[in-house]
């Protein structure tokens, strides 16, 4: 496994991944060049952000033209800071960089991340020359770069927030998130710490830009090791080196899941891309080909991206790819059926235990199968008819993974949502259970009331199904399955 390699055996390339990563994501020192008083500029928000959301470290602002920002003394130089400094956050033209390099170097910095735009991303051929001498200029003095062209990047294990978009808060959690655009450390993100319920919690998120430095490959290979993040997330327009990417993230696959979402798709995608972020094309076939053989689970929409991410961080993948059916809605039950019946997935074939359970609930004549269609065991009462088939079909041996639907209304509502859910999973911590709930006002309340519970509550009944098949799939790959893709015969249906 790739965490088993002792630090002493892994390779230079390994290490330099390793260093990049860790200089960025754990300062003592962090120097903001380009500090300003002036709300609303990159610098101003930058360093606002940083003393803002308490930073462990000690932040210098750097202005020839101030004493004092933010409550804060600001020096003239970097040259100036007593002391070494570790990051460089920059906001300021390019040209002024190049000429402050060599100070950073005086300085002993190891890492830097340019927020500033209009490199190798532009029409103007200087510009993009730009980049290339300050990538050489910084590689000659060791200092590893995020960017040029981002909006940064954010850091829980130094409580850093180092992006020019404005944080009120942020949610710590498990998941590490790079991407080629600055709204992963930006609006995105900004709209997801807004959330009061089915929240994502990040440990880290570092928006690449052009991919001066840091890239994909240093980034997966820092969080394969990591024992922060159980969950890997990457939006990239293009795959700078897709040799040296894609075994390293095949040996990370086969203990995280990677997520990924490549834009870039079409000749359309790719030329927008060109602009956007200096993205050189790819073949969206052997990318597809590639993931497929590493064991990355790719996403096409941003729903699906953060869909995937949900599921993996708040349930276990299923064993295997029986899957029970819990449904308030006949209809739904229907249509989830064929859901899972279009995927790898399928139906599972109930023990008669827990036939004889449901039954009880129902009336003579109603026929219990799998999906169950709870409406009629509601005269049971609320709570039984939906306490009693969830730990029945968590108890059956032949259910791998749970799938349950509500119709969040008057008639079926019960206080105890979230203790029966949270019950029940807790006695089976091993069968994933995801959720799809329909209706209005009292959707927001079941939502609330699942809080907690770790069981992620999904838009539609195919996006639910969708995630646990991306699931049951990487777990296939990552058992080390040597036929994880194709061979689905029913003789291999219990992992």
């Amino acid at each position: 496994m790739y965490s088993e390699i002792p630090p002493e055996e892994r390779s230079d390339a390994w290490r330099e991944s390793y260093a990049a990563i860790d200089s960025l994501l754990n300062p003592s020192t962090v120097a903001v060049v380009g500090a300003s008083e002036t709300e609303g500029k990159p610098g101003n928000v930058l360093l606002r952000n940083i003393l803002q959301n308490d930073f462990s470290g000690t932040t210098y602002p750097i202005n020839p033209t101030s004493d004092e920002i933010l409550g804060l003394r600001a020096y003239d130089s970097i040259t100036d800071v007593p002391g070494d400094v570790d990051t460089v956050l920059f906001a300021v033209p390019g040209p002024i960089i190049k000429r402050i390099i060599p100070d950073c170097a005086e300085k002993n910095v190891t890492s830097a991340v340019i927020v500033s735009a209009g490199f190798a991303e532009s029409v103007d051929e200087e510009r993009q020359r730009l980049q290339t001498e300050l990538a050489d200029l910084c590689e000659e003095h060791g200092i590893h770069v995020v960017g040029p062209n981002t909006t940064g990047m954010v850091s829980m294990k130094a409580s850093l927030v180092a992006s020019f978009m404005p944080f009120p808060r942020w949610h710590d959690g498990s998941i590490g998130i790079a991407a080629q655009t600055g709204i992963f450390a930006g609006v995105y993100m900004e709209e997801l710490m807004a959330r009061e319920v089915q929240k994502l919690g990040y440990n880290y998120s570092v928006a690449f830009g052009n991919k001066m430095g840091v890239d994909e490959t240093d980034f997966v290979r820092y969080a394969g090791q990591d024992d922060d993040v159980d969950v890997i997330q990457l939006y990239l327009e293009c795959i700078r080196s897709p040799e040296e990417f894609f075994p390293v993230a095949a040996a990370v696959a086969e203990e995280k899941p990677i997520v990924l979402l490549k834009s870039g798709r079409t000749s359309d995608g790719r030329r927008a891309a060109r602009w956007h972020t200096a993205s050189t094309p790819t073949i969206d076939t052997e990318v597809e080909n590639a993931c497929r053989a590493s064991g990355i689970v790719r996403a096409d929409t941003v729903p699906e991206f953060m869909n995937y991410a949900k599921g993996f961080d708040y349930q276990p993948a299923p064993r295997g790819r029986n899957v029970a059916v819990l449904s308030l809605s006949g209809a739904n039950a229907v249509m989830t059926a064929d859901y899972i019946a279009q995927s790898r997935l399928e139906l599972a074939e109930l023990s008669t235990e827990t036939l004889e359970q449901v039954k009880e609930l129902v009336p003579d004549w109603q026929p219990v199968r799998n999906p169950i269609d709870q409406w009629l065991a509601l005269p049971s009462g609320s709570r039984a008819a939906q306490e009693v088939p969830l730990n029945a079909v968590l108890a059956d041996d032949n259910v791998d993974a749970v799938v349950t639907i509500h119709l969040a209304s008057g008639e079926p509502d019960f206080d105890g949502v979230g203790e029966v859910y949270a019950e029940a999973t807790a006695n089976h911590p091993e069968k994933p259970v995801l959720s799809y709930i329909m209706g209005a006002e009292t959707k927001a309340e079941w939502i609330e009331k699942m809080e907690g519970t770790d069981v992620p509550v999904y838009d539609s009944a195919a996006a639910a199904v969708d995630t646990l098949e991306q699931m049951y799939w990487w777990r296939r790959y990552a058992e080390g399955y040597e036929n994880y893709d194709t061979d689905l015969s029913d003789a291999d249906r219990t992992i």
